[in-house]
């Protein structure tokens, strides 16, 4: 029941409701809270829709909602100045490089040239393997015990919550994307990975697709699909974004692919100690 505005006359309709959608923005926290209490004990889920900011959204989930969505997930904020420059634009060169050809030693000298980043990596690894787990101090020690790419994907993830700032929902649905069309990409992973990440950038930054590309070494396949969705690629992008914001995974692939892809998402979002170089 989608707007949903409760009434005596509604009741029996709430009988042969699954889903009941409550407009954050008609109804005001106040008002959401009334109707969530109105609504428990039903077995209905409760979807928070016109979730505007990660204190609604806090606010809603404490109330009962199970799903959300809104402008706080995947609204486009203009940077001032109109473009991508200044360390914006080397954040997003410096993931990509990191991710479109993720070999060992290219990994390494990446991140051996960014001493602060390399710092973040190792938090991170350490944070993910948890207090039982020998402490990983080095670059090097990383490559080897997770691989070239997960380390890469990684850093990048920082580097792209750098620009993400509080959005972390926004940065969330970013590494779905990216990890979808990298599951769906095969064998070709790491260009799928990249394209998605670079679609999701445009809504990340508010910034056009062209201008986060700019004059990016990227392959003409990776262009043609951020760009205008053309050739195999852009097949990839298209069924990821589908399946991550459209009507779903539609074959038991696209199932396993979309929840390999929650979880490593999950898992990937650096904590908020992380979120930021100083944190």
């Amino acid at each position: 029941m989608d707007d949903f505005a409760y009434t005596p006359e509604a009741e029996p309709l709430l009988d042969a409701a699954t889903y009941v959608k409550l407009d954050v923005r008609a109804l005001g926290l106040a008002g959401f809270a009334d109707h969530a209490r109105r609504l428990g004990g039903r077995g209905l889920v409760l979807l928070a829709e016109k979730v505007e900011t990660e204190a609604e959204a806090e606010e809603v989930v404490r109330l009962g909602a199970r799903l959300l969505q809104g402008y706080y997930f995947a609204r486009p904020e203009t940077l001032p100045g109109g473009g991508l420059t200044g360390a914006p634009a080397a954040a997003v060169r410096s993931a990509v490089s990191l991710c479109a050809s993720a070999e060992f030693d290219e990994v390494e000298r990446a991140l051996r040239s960014d001493p602060a980043l390399s710092v973040r990596v190792l938090r991170f690894l350490n944070s993910v393997a948890g207090p039982t787990t020998r402490e990983v101090s080095s670059i090097r020690q990383a490559l080897v015990l997770v691989g070239p790419r997960t380390v890469a994907q990684w850093a990048a993830t920082l580097l792209l919550s750098d620009l993400a700032e509080h959005r972390r929902a926004a940065l969330a649905t970013a590494l779905l994307r990216a990890a979808l069309c990298e599951a769906l990409a095969a064998p070709a992973r790491e260009e799928g990975f990249v394209v998605g990440m670079l679609s999701a950038l445009e809504t990340l930054l508010g910034v056009p697709a062209a201008e986060v590309i700019g004059d990016l070494p990227l392959a003409q396949s990776v262009r043609d699909a951020v760009l205008d969705g053309s050739g195999p690629l852009g097949e990839v992008l298209a069924t990821a974004t589908r399946i991550a914001e459209g009507t779903g995974a539609q074959t038991p692939a696209e199932a396993a692919a979309l929840r390999d892809a929650l979880v490593w998402a999950d898992s990937a979002l650096p904590p908020r100690d992380l979120a930021t170089p100083g944190g």
